[in-house]
């Protein structure tokens, strides 16, 4: 869940056919981390270092991204398309900004400065508890952030008393809030009328990594418990089956898009398919990207 994805980017054309089709760009990053500066070559490869020191170039940070962002958006552009910028997740914890999260959110000020749309929850969102990433999320909107958040696999409590109560009342259920920074689903529209709709998905081996997102759950059968991913994994079909059906039946979008903290194991082509993207691609009808 560590690794940085740099930006990826995906076109698609509106399924609506001859001259009113449209083009959408997805501009995609995820697993940020808290990496607001750049790094050296050596940041990877402790402790044994493989780069002689002084020959790698500084990479990554919110600066360089901002710029490959901005060439990407008017590439976009120049070809007549819309696009949209979003993450799967993890912008939180791996550097000392870090340390300022609950008192004014620099991740999420700055993936909202950096013209993110929108976002999903990665198991490291986690890292210290539901109350506290309720408190970064209320830190982010009283710092002028927006950067809406969508989860469409998790689960709350319902004890006003628990430790995610702060988080869920933050969320937003129906998917038409336009205040709430949480949702079950979202759907953007976009210049050329393009009606794109999210949702986010915790796939099951990230939802066992994070143990202290407790009482948070995600897809998980009670029965088999969070362990057992094969059964949790049925469990996120159902979950997320539910929200697209529900989504497509409510707001009608033109394109579906699944923010999902899940990943893919290029290793083998039967490795690929076993892959909980590959598996969600497989079982879960009406969505039309994987990010």
């Amino acid at each position: 869940m560590r690794r940085i994805v740099c930006v990826v980017v995906c076109a698609l054309a509106a399924a609506c056919g001859g001259s009113d089709s449209r083009r959408l760009v997805l501009l995609h990053t995820n697993d940020e981390h808290s990496h607001l500066l750049g790094f050296g070559p050596e940041a990877d490869e402790f402790p044994i270092v493989a780069t002689r020191t002084g020959t790698g170039s500084i990479v990554g940070g919110a600066s360089r991204r901002s710029t490959i962002l901005a060439q990407e958006r008017q590439k976009a552009k120049n070809a007549g398309a819309d696009s949209l910028t979003v993450s799967a997740g993890d912008n939180l914890i791996g550097s000392l900004a870090q340390l300022r999260a609950t008192v004014n959110a620099p991740d999420y000020k700055v993936m909202s400065l950096l013209g993110y749309d929108v976002t999903t929850l990665g198991n490291h969102e986690f890292d210290f508890g539901p109350d506290t990433l309720a408190q970064v999320i209320n830190a982010a909107t009283a710092a002028g952030a927006k950067v809406p958040i969508v989860s469409s696999n998790i689960h709350f409590s319902g004890n006003a008393g628990a430790l995610d109560a702060p988080l869920k009342a933050l969320f937003d259920e129906t998917g038409k809030s336009a205040t709430a920074p949480v949702h079950r689903y979202l759907v953007l529209t976009t210049p050329q009328r393009l009606k794109v709709g999210f949702v986010g998905i915790v796939g099951a081996d990230a939802a066992n990594v994070a143990p202290l997102k407790a009482p948070v759950t995600f897809s998980v059968d009670p029965r088999a418990g969070e362990s057992n991913l094969a059964a949790s994994l049925a469990v996120v079909f159902s979950d997320v089956q539910s929200v697209v059906d529900r989504m497509r039946f409510e707001a009608n979008p033109d394109v579906v898009v699944a923010l999902s903290h899940s990943g893919l194991d290029p290793t083998s082509p039967a490795a690929l398919d076993a892959s909980e993207d590959a598996q969600i691609a497989h079982h879960v009808s009406g969505i039309d990207v994987i990010v």
